[in-house]
């Protein structure tokens, strides 16, 4: 699902070219409309999220204050492991109201996910510090941290603004398969390794447009030229310009990545 994009960027990088010839993929906006009606209920679910994260990595290791800062500030961000409860939870319209709802698994995180992660900003980001000394010294039981963070260092909870009924668009939760929590992680890891910043995941759609905006050839043309797929090494005794080798190398790799990725999905299952 990523190996275009990740054996783009690597080619780009290592031939001498910019990441900004890379073609752009449109941000994911949240919908600011809702955040009034989410507050509270993201502000509890962020609360209790924290909570137990916390007293999960003490009961593994020693913490010491940083440490928990660290895992504060990130706990909005749905690029990171300690920001993926958001990807669990679902805004849908219930008795007259917006409520926030958590799944068993992990959803694409499109705009509702990218709503909860801005609301958790919106809260969390000023009063981070107070958050983290608070869990650091470890002195309050989950109800009454919940209701600290949301009443008292917020004002989450305290009062909500009327909803109108029909006023909020739904979005459809759609779970993540295997493959795509693989790969996910695994853009995780490539955004680590020095110089190769900026690297995003991308849909099937974006991956068809990227395709047609690079000339790379799909799956069905790379068949009907497949006995010139097996000799790589004739690209190098023919007189190819540099971007015609390059959409070679492209498919090629990126066939080896898919054979990769379902070929650790097919040892799972066993």
């Amino acid at each position: 699902m990523i190996g275009i994009e990740i054996c783009t960027a690597y080619l780009l990088i290592h031939f001498g070219f910019g990441i900004s010839q890379m073609p752009n993929k449109s941000p994911i906006l949240p919908i600011v409309e809702d955040l009034p009606f989410i507050k509270c209920d993201v502000c509890q679910k962020a609360a209790k999220v924290l909570f137990k994260t916390i007293e999960n990595q003490r009961s593994e290791k020693k913490l010491d204050e940083d440490d928990v800062l660290s895992i504060v500030e990130k706990s909005c961000d749905t690029d990171v492991l300690y920001g993926d409860w958001i990807s669990r939870l679902d805004i849908v319209e219930k008795e007259n109201d917006l409520k926030v709802v958590e799944h068993p698994q992990e959803g694409k995180c499109d705009r509702e996910c990218k709503t909860i992660s801005r609301s958790c900003e919106d809260i969390i980001g000023d009063i981070d510090t107070d958050i983290g000394e608070l869990l650091w010294k470890n002195e309050m039981k989950l109800a009454t941290f919940i209701n600290h963070v949301c009443y008292k260092l917020t004002n989450s909870c305290k009062a909500k603004k009327k909803y109108v009924k029909g006023s909020h668009k739904d979005y459809k939760f759609v779970e993540m398969s295997e493959k795509e929590k693989q790969a996910r992680d695994l853009m995780r890891n490539m955004k680590s390794v020095p110089g190769m910043p900026g690297m995003e995941m991308y849909s099937q759609d974006d991956l068809q447009n990227m395709r047609e905006q690079m000339g790379v050839r799909n799956e069905d043309e790379n068949q009907q030229d497949s006995e010139q797929s097996e000799n790589y090494d004739e690209v190098y005794r023919t007189k190819l310009g540099f971007f015609e080798t390059l959409k070679f190398f492209l498919n090629d790799l990126w066939k080896k990545i898919k054979y990769l990725f379902s070929y650790i999905s097919y040892k799972k299952e066993l």
